[in-house]
């Protein structure tokens, strides 16, 4: 009984980690495009360009973080310091991001590009750290899914507390002034962040130790070569942060421009964010009857079913809703199976190459999904600038259906195809066996 609930509250620590993250990337995500466009003060092609240029910079950036967690050798392990060095660094840049100076408009867009570059950049070195521990966690696959579903109901919570109540904080503390609103709300969220990190840091320990504690990073290379199982959920990744993403950057204008109910903006940010719960929740008992691989692709179909219901009841609010829900537990699914499919294709990396490279390989992991943010902020920008969407006035019919491309046509797309690179995916059913490979190996080289 004691190691049972020793292990949930490693579990509840792990996911703090992602709640934390959340407070931060939900309001980048959900925000920070309406921030810059209708409160900072930048045109939508100046931050769509901004938006991909930083990302491009955040996920090369994320390649030197996964040799610089393999080469990471403390007392506390290879992941956990990040969490205790890097939490106030990011709650202190998050709060520079969205505040606006008292420049001029050159001046503007230069502090814009500084400080969320190095949010980004910040947000990678203490968020990476948290995918590369899972495989240090445990050597359980089953197990890891528990982590991984933990870790995604937090996630969602974290990001559920952002949808549900930044606008109406922003509101609120602003006083109708958005400018101090969205600086008082994310000094709130950096605050929360901190101490959620901490609660990692404290709660977590890396238990299967690296037989190479310092990997160089041309050893750590050798996990990448001939890994087809990574090489698939890495494009994976891109797809389905790139649907996600557009998706979510959109919920304002739609809500706003398109249903004529910006009222309804923080319920509906509220529902898509927690829809998500119940698809991460049944995971494990989905996964462990129908395989992990399985349930990312039925997690793609049912966003495609839920696009599709928003489409064809496009004038009706519980309509969309209901699509919005139905496309939130398929959202679940894949990216809980994203996220405990990870580890596994860092074992077979071991299996094949026989080395253990995890941080490299949760770090390009990252760098797939941020390489989706910064083309899908690109994208969206760009097809609004295509509608001639001006902020605050009503829309041509050009502009409103850029902004419902934005939010319904794209995640169709993104999802069928990644419903056709996952033809190739077959890890699934060899997994048993390269756990007990590798097991094997441990014990002769411990002997």
């Amino acid at each position: 009984m004691k190691n049972d609930v020793s292990s949930l509250k490693s579990k509840i620590a792990y996911g703090c980690g992602d709640l934390a993250s959340n407070l931060v990337f939900q309001m980048m995500s959900l925000y920070m495009m309406y921030f810059y466009t209708d409160v900072f003060g930048i045109t939508a092609v100046a931050v769509g360009s901004m938006l991909l240029l930083s990302r491009v910079v955040d996920a090369i950036a994320d390649i030197f973080i996964g040799i610089m967690i393999d080469k990471t050798d403390t007392k506390w392990g290879k992941c956990r310091p990040y969490f205790l060095f890097v939490s106030i660094p990011l709650g202190v840049i998050a709060v520079l991001a969205f505040n606006v100076p008292n420049l001029a408009p050159t001046g503007k867009l230069i502090y814009a590009y500084v400080t969320y570059i190095l949010l980004c950049v910040v947000y990678d070195v203490i968020n990476i750290p948290i995918t590369a521990m899972l495989p240090s966690l445990t050597d359980d696959p089953q197990e890891r899914t528990m982590y991984v579903t933990v870790r995604m109901i937090l996630s969602l919570i974290g990001s559920t507390i952002v949808s549900a109540m930044a606008m109406p904080m922003i509101q609120q503390l602003g006083g109708g002034n958005q400018k101090k609103g969205f600086l008082y709300t994310i000094i709130i969220f950096a605050v929360l962040a901190v101490g959620f990190f901490m609660l990692t840091f404290k709660g977590t320990e890396e238990k299967i130790k690296s037989k190479n504690p310092k990997i160089p990073f041309s050893e750590s290379l050798k996990a990448i070569k001939g890994n087809t199982p990574w090489i698939i959920i890495m494009i994976n990744t891109f797809f389905i942060y790139l649907g996600m993403l557009i998706r979510s950057s959109c919920i304002v204008y739609f809500f706003t421009y398109n249903v004529s109910k910006p009222a309804l903006i923080a319920l509906i940010a509220t529902i898509s964010t927690f829809s998500s719960i119940p698809g991460t929740i049944v995971l494990p008992v989905v996964a462990q009857k129908v395989g992990k691989a399985n349930s990312l692709r039925a997690g793609y179909v049912l966003t495609i079913v839920g696009s599709l219901v928003m489409f064809l009841g496009i004038t009706s609010v519980p309509v969309i809703i209901l699509g919005l829900v139905v496309s939130g537990i398929g959202s679940g699914l894949t990216s809980g199976a994203r996220f405990s499919m990870l580890p596994d294709t860092v074992d077979y990396g071991e299996w094949k190459s026989g080395v253990r490279a995890q941080g490299i390989l949760s770090s390009i992991s990252s760098f797939a999904a941020k390489l989706a943010m910064g083309v899908a902020g690109a994208v969206s920008s760009f097809l609004l600038a295509w509608g001639g969407y001006i902020p605050k006035v009503k829309q041509t019919s050009k502009a409103l259906f850029a902004i419902q491309i934005n939010f319904i046509w794209i995640p169709i797309i993104v999802c069928v195809i990644g419903l056709i690179i996952m033809m190739g995916y077959n890890l699934d059913k060899n997994l048993s066996k390269i756990q007990e490979d590798l097991n094997k190996r441990n014990a002769v080289s411990n002997n």
